[in-house]
């Protein structure tokens, strides 16, 4: 009788440990369904890869604003709840993050944590014409503010370091594409910028310069010039030999864009060159001053400073725009025809005047 009660006892011991056994691995299955669902399940739904932006002292309910804004995750509730657990609120590092589909949670925490930015390119247009304007250029695609930037351009420490002057120093900065950290500091910049100009310098262009006896930083105050009086590409190369030509025959290069620099400073509102304006005292008046003037105009294109590197040649030595106002020029190797050209340029601008 002993027997079959024990016997009895063990099955129903059995039965119970079986029991046990199942509730613990439906248990183990609830925390690793759990912990695949917080840490590992794809929580990016984006079709289209996106970037965001995390600035200095914003917390976890600050980067969950911007995520909801951008609708980027499928559960933001997990997202905070493993941010929260590894305490991410003291270490979000500012960046901008490129945030791919099907990222999960642990990623995203371990890249907002350890400032896994992405690069971002940079693009830097021309036509500058100061380092104001470079600043605040600048300062639409970095974290740093324009204030920021300007006083790292001030720093003559600095500029001098790099072997340019107040007058040539936006000529250091070539408009180009670049890739840089959105947190890049406005020195860190500005040495990258010193860095590319002297890549951009390779042999074949130092070359094409000695060929023009021309410095590295005259051939982008020309280039400016070229820049100033035309954005239209194949006539660059024509308008740079025009001033070449005038150069080595030094004559005066008569150049617009140069009164309109100088001009500019004082009356912000000028429309169009007038005679008074020829008579400006400034070393940038290229009508009083002979040779260039102390520094570039604006921050010429790739394009500009290769048409004067190319070394057009032809005998023009005037040009001037077409009546036809289509942004291009006609070219005279003598006066008469360019007055002939001008008079054409003039009657039409004039009647346009009156028109408006």
């Amino acid at each position: 009788m002993k027997n079959k009660n024990s016997k009895k006892n063990n099955r129903h011991n059995y039965k119970i440990i079986r029991f046990i056994i199942f509730l613990l691995l439906i248990i183990l299955l609830f925390i690793t369904a759990r912990y695949i669902y917080i840490r590992k399940a794809p929580n990016v739904k984006s079709t289209e890869s996106q970037y965001i932006k995390i600035y200095p002292d914003e917390t976890i309910d600050n980067l969950l604003d911007t995520l909801k804004s951008k609708d980027i995750l499928r559960h933001y509730a997990s997202f905070k709840r493993l941010a929260t657990h590894n305490k991410l609120d003291e270490h979000l590092t500012a960046g901008c993050y490129l945030l791919k589909k099907d990222m999960n949670n642990q990623y995203l925490v371990r890249m907002f944590y350890n400032g896994w930015q992405t690069p971002i390119n940079i693009v830097f247009r021309g036509y500058c014409r100061n380092l104001e304007q470079i600043s605040k250029k600048l300062s639409y695609s970095f974290m740093a503010d324009s204030s920021a930037f300007a006083a790292a351009l001030s720093d003559t420490l600095l500029r001098d370091s790099l072997g340019f002057d107040r007058a040539n120093y936006i000529g250091m900065f070539i408009p180009n594409t670049y890739e840089f950290y959105w947190t890049a500091s406005p020195k860190s910049v500005i040495l990258r910028f010193n860095k590319e100009y002297k890549k951009f310098w390779n042999d074949k262009r130092i070359a094409q310069a000695k060929a023009l006896n021309l410095s590295q930083k005259e051939v982008i105050i020309l280039a400016s010039i070229v820049m100033g009086e035309s954005n239209y590409e194949p006539e660059q190369p024509i308008i740079a030999s025009v001033y070449l030509n005038r150069l080595h025959r030094h004559m005066k290069l008569q150049a617009d864009p140069t009164v309109w620099y100088a001009v500019i400073q004082q009356d912000p509102n000028i429309k169009r060159i007038l005679s008074k304006h020829l008579k400006v005292d400034s070393p940038y008046n290229t009508y009083k001053y002979r040779g260039l003037p102390p520094g570039p105009i604006n921050t010429p294109s790739i394009a500009a400073i290769d048409a004067v590197l190319s070394g057009y040649k032809s005998k023009y030595l005037f040009f001037c725009a077409r009546p036809t106002f289509d942004g291009q020029h006609n070219f005279a190797a003598s006066y008469s025809e360019h007055l002939k050209n001008a008079r054409q340029y003039h009657k039409a601008l004039n009647e346009r005047l009156k028109s408006e």
